[in-house]
């Protein structure tokens, strides 16, 4: 029993690092009192070691790493590339780390164009990026990320032909690199994603040159054209055809120098005109007033713009009358479009 207790404690104090030097010496002194198998279990968990100093003898003593375990690798060995396979990795990862032409517009969005390099995001937790792409522009297949520790969640912005696709792109930790791959009906975009600690592009725009440069020169052309069609509108509307002709209107009887010779209705990029024309030889002085009869039979005395021997009125007459002269002895010439009652 005591040979046994004496085994089992000289075990318990080899175990500690702090007892190692003790062990050999509280080995030699109870050797006489061990058995084989004490000894046997001893040196199970012990190894042999140099003279020890202090006692002069040899002695044994245990085995204490001195680091951590080698890491065991996460991934299987690379094997060898081929020359071809150097040069085609070679001529991607010059496009992917050559510079990228970049500018923040006036509202902070980050503008990258597309094909100049690979783009590169850097996001920070609790701090999403948000990644638009063009207006119009939808995907066709959920993005491919990968590493799943990072969010990306798709969401839209504006309507009609100015719904633009947005990336709202979190990550769950910092010190990540990966890449992700979005589908869109006019692209395939590769994006790289970085995340730190603090350092974050809140607002990002993937662009592509030429669609952004033709969507440019497309805003500027249809702008162009809208300026020259308000100024023919705004100067002589009716000298355009007639989406009403002059028959469509039926003038009243009068032998004054205000009577009208047509009335017609255009059409105009901001709704419809009705012109009412007169002769060569009206003037300018004594004009007539123009009144507006409703459905109800109200009367409503309307505004026009004169233009040359033409009276331009906003929208299209059905019924009205041209007066002129002081209460008690006006004149008047009605204006009634055909077909309305």
């Amino acid at each position: 029993m005591i040979r046994a207790t004496t085994a089992a404690t000289m075990l318990l104090f080899a175990g500690t690092p702090a007892m190692a030097q003790l062990v050999p010496s509280f080995a030699e002194a109870n050797a006489g009192a061990s058995t084989q198998g004490a000894r046997a279990s001893a040196t199970a968990v012990t190894a042999t070691g140099p003279q020890d100093p202090a006692s002069g003898a040899g002695g044994t003593r245990q085995f204490v790493p001195s680091g951590p375990p080698p890491a065991i690798p996460a991934l299987s060995p690379e094997r060898p590339l081929a020359p071809r396979e150097r040069q085609a990795v070679a001529a991607v990862n010059r496009w992917r780390l050559r510079a990228c032409r970049a500018n923040v517009d006036t509202e902070g969005v980050f503008h990258l164009r597309q094909g100049q390099c690979e783009p590169t995001v850097v996001c920070a937790p609790g701090h999403p990026c948000d990644i638009a792409f063009e207006p119009g522009e939808y995907p066709t297949s959920p993005a491919d990320r990968g590493d799943s520790r990072w969010d990306v969640h798709p969401r839209f912005s504006g309507t009609g032909a100015q719904r633009t696709l947005h990336l709202v792109v979190t990550p769950s930790d910092a010190g990540l690199d990966t890449s992700l791959v979005v589908r869109t009906d006019r692209r395939v975009v590769s994006i790289r994603l970085i995340s730190r600690a603090r350092d974050y592009m809140p607002l990002v725009a993937i662009d592509h040159p030429q669609r952004t440069e033709a969507a440019e020169w497309a805003g500027v052309i249809a702008n162009g054209q809208r300026q020259a069609a308000l100024s023919s509108v705004s100067s002589n509307p009716c000298d355009q055809a007639p989406v009403v002709p002059p028959e469509a209107f039926k003038i009243g009887s009068g032998r004054y120098s205000w009577r009208p010779v047509q009335v017609y209705a255009v059409g105009t990029p901001v709704g419809q005109k009705t012109c009412i024309e007169f002769s060569a030889s009206v003037g300018s002085v004594g004009l007539p007033v123009l009144i507006a009869y409703g459905a109800g039979g109200g009367e409503e005395v309307i505004s026009y713009r004169p233009s040359g021997r033409r009276f331009v009125v906003d929208g299209l007459l059905d019924k009205a009358a041209l007066v002129a002269g002081a209460e008690g002895s006006m004149d008047s010439i009605s204006i009634e479009r055909r077909g309305y009652r």
